[in-house]
Formats: C-alpha cells, structure tokens, sequence
C-alpha cells in the first residue's frame, strides 16, 4: 500500500473514531436530560397525623436537573404526615413519619392554646418531680387532645391516663420508643422520660434521676 493510500486509511478511521466520540457523548447528553427521579405529592389538604393512602398522594416523575435538591424517594403509603400539609405539594423525608404511631387521648391540667399538627412538650408530675415525658409530639385533635405518639410507647400513656397522672404541655422547639400489657404508672412515667431525654425518676419511693425541668415553675400535683 502507498504512502498515499495509507494516510487516506489513517484519516478516515480517525474521523470515524471522532464521529463515534461525537455521537456517544450526544446520546449521553440526550439519556441525561430524559432521566427522572420517582417524588410523590399530596393530592389533597391533609393534617398532621393522617395516613398517606392512594386516595392522598400520587407518585410522580421529575427531571434530573442540575440542582438537585431532597424529595421523598419511597413511597409514603401506609405511613403518616409529621405535618400539615397543602395539596400539590411536593413530599420530603420528614414529612413523613418513619415510625409507627398510635393517637392517645390526653387530659392536661395546664397549656397553652393547642391547634391541630402543632408539636408540644410533655411534662408529668409526679412524686415532688416534673419530668419530660414526650418530646415534640404531634396535635392531631384538640377537643379532646389527641397525641400522635410511637406505638411502643401507646400502653404507658394509657397507664398515664387511666392513673390520672399530672400533665402539662409547651410548645415544642422541636423533636421525638415501651411494651405490652399493664404497668405502674411510676413505670411508664420512667419508660417515657427516657425515651423523652427527660431523665428517670426512682419510682420505688423517693425521688431520683436527673430529670428535664419544665420550662415554668413547677405547677402543683394537687391542680
């Protein structure tokens, strides 16, 4: 083959090679502007505590832009909204509630003016002490007041309830696991201060712990 002829070869894969270069970095272009991550939104207005259904919510397919920003990836069906949330909108992460909860009716002795998907503070009197009890728990019904709580924790506020402990709330600045069957009411005031970050009490007599004061004077047992 002439030198000629050889350099025609050379020049013609050359351009195919760049042709091959051209045309996949097109393809990659054009895969990455068609790609898309699964988000779901909410259909309808929705209050804090309810349970996502396919009634409520829509999975939904949006583009892979250059600013990415968080959205809930799996699907929120079978859980419930940490929050009250407006129809359209796009769900994130902690919209949702990651755990399973239950609702409990509480009797407080003193708060402040309570609305639905507001989070409040806990606090139990009890034996000389008030303790943290519920840490950032969610409003789902304000006449009575009914709590969104961890299921774990459900039978220890019944015990509350049904032994007529002491219990005050405050506004929450922010965040919130407990067995089956009967227990003492010291036990679940123990149980849920821990679980609450509010410290333990010795619920065998006297005092104890290192509990989590109330946010204002302690208000008396006898209220």
């Amino acid at each position: 083959m002439s030198l000629g002829a050889r350099r025609t070869l050379v020049a013609v894969i050359l351009s195919i090679v760049v042709l091959a270069v051209i045309g996949l970095l097109f393809l990659q272009t054009l895969s990455q502007g068609r790609a898309t991550r699964t988000g779901w939104i909410v259909t309808e207005d929705i209050e804090a505590g309810t349970s996502f259904t396919s009634s409520n919510v829509q999975q939904i397919h949006i583009p892979n832009a250059g600013d990415s920003f968080e959205i809930l990836g799996q699907s929120p069906i079978n859980h419930r909204a940490a929050r009250q949330l407006s129809a359209q909108t796009l769900l994130r992460p902690d919209d949702v509630l990651s755990q399973t909860t239950a609702r409990v009716t509480v009797s407080l002795r003193n708060s402040p003016p309570l609305s639905v998907s507001q989070q409040i503070d806990i606090y139990a009197q009890y034996q000389g002490e008030s303790l943290l009890v519920g840490r950032a728990l969610t409003v789902v019904d304000t006449q009575p007041v009914v709590l969104l709580v961890p299921s774990v924790q459900e039978q220890a506020w019944i015990t509350l309830e049904a032994n007529d402990v002491s219990l005050y709330a405050a506004i929450s600045p922010g965040l919130s696991e407990g067995g089956e069957g009967g227990q003492a009411a010291g036990d679940a005031i123990q149980q849920l201060a821990e679980a609450a970050g509010g410290g333990g009490s010795n619920t065998g007599g006297g005092g104890g712990g290192n509990p989590t004061p109330s946010p204002s004077a302690s208000p008396s047992p006898g209220h």
